[in-house]
């Protein structure tokens, strides 16, 4: 498992998942070159990314737990967990957010 924590994000809630809206170039990048030495066919192409969102914990500015609020803008830990093949030969990582804190 390998763990990223982007910058700044700004998260939506989805009915199972949180979609990361405008992933920063930045990141993409660094995650691309990681990936690269994962699975050369691995990598984002997007700036918008899906999360397995479930049992998170969501953070304020003093570490204590809250309910997700959309309207905050958020640092988040990542575990990328690994990759799948589709029937396609289209490969993509599975990752899931581990916690959130408001910037």
């Amino acid at each position: 498992m390998i763990l990223y924590r982007p910058i700044e994000v700004n998260l939506i809630k989805m009915r199972y998942n949180y979609l990361i809206k405008q992933f920063n170039i930045c990141d993409i990048t660094l995650l691309n070159e990681l990936f690269a030495h994962i699975n050369p066919k691995l990598k984002i192409s997007r700036k918008d990314i899906y999360l397995q969102g479930r049992n998170d914990i969501f953070k304020n500015e003093a570490g204590e737990s809250i309910i997700f609020q959309s309207d905050k803008n958020w640092t988040i830990e990542i575990a990328i967990q690994g990759f799948k093949t589709t029937n396609g030969g289209r490969v993509s990582p599975i990752w899931k957010m581990i916690d959130a804190q408001i910037i």
